[in-house]
């Protein structure tokens, strides 16, 4: 099954995401809102009915996204370390595999190694991304955790956050494909003496 979410850092659209079916007919849509804790997006779907909900939370150089839909709670955390971004998925036996940065990138089960879903850049008209969902029922939690990822590095933190002076680094420099992990952040960060102040 094929989606396509539409990219909410390349538009600037920070207040709302649109994802699509392959007859490109809108299938979902995402309210992005601020709170001091973070992040808070609300999934919807084609009837306006809220499907699942994800709430971020920053902890030094640490996000993590609790994924709520139905009866299910996973999270999706990130550790920016001193060797690079490191990525996870807790409350289910899955792992991912690939360029998560480049939003290029897959979800496969921990121990068949089978694969759960595909993200890659979208090759139609949608400016965005394309997701491959192998099994229907999984349908929703893939859209959230391809949600996490598109809404990692969205420029929603204040000027303190030695994260959001990484990211501008590298868009200054044309080297945003460079945010692989062959940089330190804290070495960037606190050479600009910026403190991460938690809101």
């Amino acid at each position: 099954m094929k989606l396509y979410i539409k990219s909410s850092v390349d538009n600037g659209n920070y207040g709302k995401i649109c994802i699509y079916d392959n007859l490109l007919k809108q299938k979902y849509c995402v309210d992005i809102s601020h709170s001091v804790l973070g992040m808070k997006l609300d999934l919807y779907n084609e009837n306006n009915k809220k499907v699942a909900k994800i709430r971020q939370r920053d902890i030094v150089f640490n996000k993590t996204y609790r994924i709520s839909s139905s009866n299910r709670i996973i999270k999706v955390v990130a550790k920016f370390l001193e060797t690079g971004p490191k990525f996870c998925i807790k409350g289910i036996n899955w792992e991912f595999n690939g360029n998560l940065l480049k939003k290029d990138f897959r979800v496969i089960e921990n121990s068949s190694k089978t694969e759960i879903m595909r993200q890659r850049i979208a090759s139609s008209n949608i400016h965005g991304f394309e997701l491959d969902i192998e099994n229907i029922e999984n349908e929703i939690i893939c859209i959230c955790i391809a949600l996490c990822i598109d809404t990692l590095l969205i420029n929603d933190l204040k000027e303190s956050n030695p994260m959001q002076y990484v990211k501008d680094f590298f868009k200054e420099n044309n080297r945003l494909e460079d945010l692989q992990g062959s940089f330190s952040i804290k070495s960037l960060a606190y050479k600009k003496n910026i403190k991460y102040k938690k809101d």
